[in-house]
Parts: structure tokens; sequence; C-alpha cells
């Protein structure tokens, strides 16, 4: 094909297809507001705490206690309005908690904390001096049982960067590059779901040295869960998409999808899991809770995924 570009083929799949059972559940919104983020799992192995933003700029949890029954608790929010932005964070049993911020200058920073010494900032800077960090959000992951870790941002020539560190210091940039013609609004990457940008024509593109990206014939992609290996090679993810048909009521054309993309492959899987409602309009990301914490290979099987909307929070459960 000319210029190299990638043919993909999209795969069509019903719902009535899919052996898992799944059912739609309805969480509402705290008193007052609503949430206008994705919820995100304190774990991603109990789904029984999940935390979001309000369209009040306070912080709200979503958590299930001991009898199975839900509650929303306000953390309220800070004094000081001024943020950074665009964080992230990596923790594994042993190694130090970092969290990986933009700053509003432009820069990347690090907070992390090792006993006895508490609380320290590290300063990892920009990946080039003609380029800065763009304001999406960080994304990143424990790459090592030694201490390393990727961090990636995207900077403001469009490119995908890749920070290599070790949480005793030293680091390396590594430029990605970008999916050829797109832009990039958002990305998301795990250690063995590897690395994935979504762009703003609505296309989800994946990283393995060349920028393969898939898409759905009249849908656009608006952002993504983090992405998980299913095994036999296989990556996949849930994500929020819309209709690019005109429908007569707007909030209709929302859809959640879930694509699966075998390794080295240019044929994405594509699953309708539908929407509960179409009189509301679905925000942000979905995020998702496994069953259990993973052991080699590393198959990690959906049990719930969490999304939000202005009418209030959704849970599709498997």
């Amino acid at each position: 094909m000319a210029g190299g570009l990638v043919r993909v083929v999209v795969l069509l799949c019903a719902v009535v297809a899919v052996t898992r059972a799944q059912t739609w559940h309805f969480h509402g919104k705290p008193s007052g507001t609503w949430i206008k983020t994705a919820m995100a799992p304190l774990t991603q192995y109990t789904g029984k705490k999940w935390f979001g933003v309000g369209s009040n700029g306070k912080l709200y949890e979503r958590y299930q206690n001991n009898n199975g029954n839900w509650y929303w608790v306000d953390h309220g929010k800070p004094t000081n309005d001024f943020y950074n932005e665009g964080c992230s964070s990596v923790k594994k049993s042993g190694l130090k908690a970092r969290t990986f911020v933009r700053h509003t200058n432009g820069r990347l920073y690090e907070r992390f904390w090792e006993w006895g010494t508490g609380w320290t900032l590290r300063y990892h800077g920009r990946p080039f001096s003609a380029t800065y960090v763009d304001t999406i959000k960080t994304t990143s992951y424990v790459a090592t049982t030694s201490g390393y870790s990727n961090v990636f941002v995207v900077a403001t020539n469009g490119n995908m960067y890749r920070r290599w560190t070790h949480q005793n210091g030293g680091s390396t940039w590594f430029n990605l590059g970008k999916p050829a013609g797109k832009v990039i609004r958002s990305i998301h990457a795990t250690r063995f779901g590897h690395w994935w940008a979504i762009t703003t024509d609505g296309s989800v593109c994946r990283y393995q040295g060349g920028w393969p990206c898939f898409s759905l014939a009249n849908r656009r992609i608006l952002d993504c869960s983090d992405p998980f290996y299913v095994g036999s090679g296989k990556r996949s993810m849930f994500c929020l998409t819309v209709s690019e048909v005109t429908v007569t009521v707007p909030e209709a054309g929302y859809g959640l999808y879930q694509l699966t993309v075998g390794w080295g492959s240019s044929t994405g899987t594509w699953v309708n899991r539908n929407l509960p409602s179409v009189l509301h309009t679905f925000v942000d990301r979905p995020n998702v809770a496994f069953t259990s914490s993973p052991n080699w290979p590393v198959i990690q099987t959906p049990k719930s995924v969490f999304v939000s909307s202005t009418n209030g929070v959704y849970e599709l459960r498997f």
C-alpha cells in the first residue's frame, strides 16, 4: 500500500457471540454533583474502591463494604487551588513509591518516597532542548524488580517519549515518534499490555517500531482503558466511542467497545459492549478491575469496567 501504511481489517463481533455474561449496573452520582473524570480503582484486583473527581472539584470515593453495599464518600479538595498536571504513579512491593507529574513549566518531575527520608522531589526535565512536555497525562509502570520504571509523555512536538528511569537515579529519554499524519490526544502503557496512543481522528495506535493503527467504521474512539494481556500473544483494552453518523439524539451515539489485537497483527477484533443509557454524555475513559492478581504469563481477566457520565457512574460486570 502506498506510503507503507498498514491496511487495517476490522472484525466486528456481536455481543451475543461473547461467551462471558455481562450486566450493566448504575452507581448514580454524589449528592449535588456528577463525576467528570474516569473512576480509578485503588487496586486493579479487587474492584471495591474507586475514585473520581466531581464537577465541583472534590475527590469522591465509591466503595463496597463487606455486606456488598455501595456508598459514596466525599474526600473534599485542597484549600490551595494550584495543581501539578497529568500525574501517574508506580509502586511495587520492595520498591519506592514514585509519582511522575508534568509541571506547568513544561518539565517532568518525580516525587518519590523512602523510609527514613520521606518524600523527595526529583527533576527529569524535558526530552530535548527544543521541546517541552505537553499537557497530556503521563502514563508509567514498574519495568523490573530491580527498580527500573518506564514513564511516557507526549512532547510539544507531537511525539511520544519514554523515560527509562531507576528509583535511585539515572534516567534516559527515548523518542518513539508518533503515528504518521496523526495527532496524539492520550497515551496508555503497561508492562505486559505494551504502549498505545489514542489520536484526535479517533484511532487507536500501538508502538512496535512503527505505529499500526486500528479504527471502527463510522465511529470515533474517544479514549481507552490501559491495555492488558489476555493470552496467546494478544492485548486488549476497553474504548469509549461515539458515532460519526448523525443521530436524532446526540447522546445516543456513545458506545463501549473492546479491542483485542495479536502481536504483529494488522487486524483488530472489536466487540460491542453497548452502553446502558442513551440520554447522557459519557466522559473521559473506561477503567478496569481484574479477577485476581496475575501470575506469569500474566493473563488478566476483566471483572468490571467503570464508565463515567453526566448522569452518573455505570459499571459493566462480567
